[in-house]
């Protein structure tokens, strides 16, 4: 069994038995945790048994983020910056860009 870990992403590939036996482990494993919603890293998942459907959801933490950069009146745009602006290096006399809470913006 083939298994890779991204911040995001689990993908798992394997023998149909071996990838049951993984499936049965975690859920006996996190079936505390779990249930039928979990929250982590800013991701909802919710399960519907009878539809046998997941749903992966990261709303609440975009809406988050949004709000804590006071973002909420903010419209989208075709670009995200305007096309004729010209970037240059910072001189002297100019503040330097705090990149942290760009970061922090970006995810």
């Amino acid at each position: 069994m083939l298994l890779d870990l991204n911040v995001d992403d689990i993908r798992v590939v394997a023998e149909k038995i071996e990838l049951q036996n993984a499936v049965k482990f975690m859920e006996e494993r996190f079936s505390g945790i779990c249930g039928d919603g979990l929250a982590y890293i800013g991701v909802s998942i919710r399960r519907d048994r009878e539809l046998r459907q997941i749903y992966i959801d990261r709303s609440g933490f975009v809406r988050k983020v949004v709000e804590k950069f006071n973002r909420i009146s903010c419209r989208g745009r075709a670009t995200p910056m305007e096309p004729s602006i010209k970037l240059h290096a910072c001189t002297e006399k100019e503040e330097a860009f705090d990149t942290t809470q760009y970061r922090e913006a970006a995810g």
